[in-house]
């Protein structure tokens, strides 16, 4: 993939961003093309950064909500990211400068739309792949959550929750590492082993805070 110097020195002049916004929008940009679009997974961000996952998922939330970026999630693989750093131009100091800015920013938005628009066909063609690799994916954790917690549960519902979690882009060793952790740190809490369920170790709210107290070389 070719690097874009020019999406690179747009993001540097970017004002308004706490560092770890900034710091993290640098590290996208440094790795997107010339139409704006990567896709690097989230460890490799936080490696690149040294901030936690949780910090750079926040981030790129924040950077969406104030559409510095877009997100294309692809299931069982890193999210596509289509940057438009242009939405923070300088306004022109001419006659009619409102509108020539907002003009400048649509029309460097442009090809970086257009490149997501590809980007998100291309994805819908594997989409079907991919959601059978994650619903297997999923079927697989099962089956190890049941032979390490000593559990039966079974079924489609306890597989979807599996899958939603892994939808969301963690990897299925990161889940294995939850698993293993959740059961030491349970077992033998007569209140809380009770709580070793699907619902609960895959539970979207917390999943990620699971992930967080997790050694970064154990989820290598």
């Amino acid at each position: 993939m070719a690097l874009s110097v020019h999406i690179s020195s747009k993001v540097w002049k970017l004002q308004g961003l706490t560092p770890t916004q900034k710091f993290v929008f640098i590290s996208l940009a440094d790795q997107a093309n010339d139409e704006g679009v990567c896709w690097p997974a989230i460890r490799s961000v936080s490696k690149r950064t040294g901030f936690s996952d949780r910090a750079i998922r926040g981030a790129i939330k924040f950077l969406e909500k104030e559409n510095y970026l877009r997100v294309d999630k692809v299931p069982g693989r890193a999210s596509n990211y289509v940057l438009t750093p242009a939405r923070d131009a300088e306004p022109c100091n001419m006659n009619g400068a409102a509108g020539n800015a907002d003009l400048a920013v649509r029309r460097a938005a442009a090809p970086a739309r257009d490149a997501g628009q590809l980007e998100t066909s291309f994805n819908r063609q594997r989409n079907k792949k991919y959601k059978k690799e994650i619903w297997e994916s999923a079927e697989r954790l099962l089956a190890f959550f049941n032979d390490t917690c000593n559990k039966h549960f079974r079924g489609q519902n306890s597989t979807e929750k599996i899958a939603k979690v892994l939808e969301q882009g963690f990897t299925e060793q990161e889940c294995r590492s939850v698993i293993v952790r959740r059961w030491r740190a349970w077992k033998d809490d007569e209140t809380m082993k009770g709580y070793l369920r699907i619902g609960t170790v895959f539970a979207p709210t917390k999943f990620a805070d699971y992930i967080g107290e997790i050694p970064k070389e154990v989820t290598k």
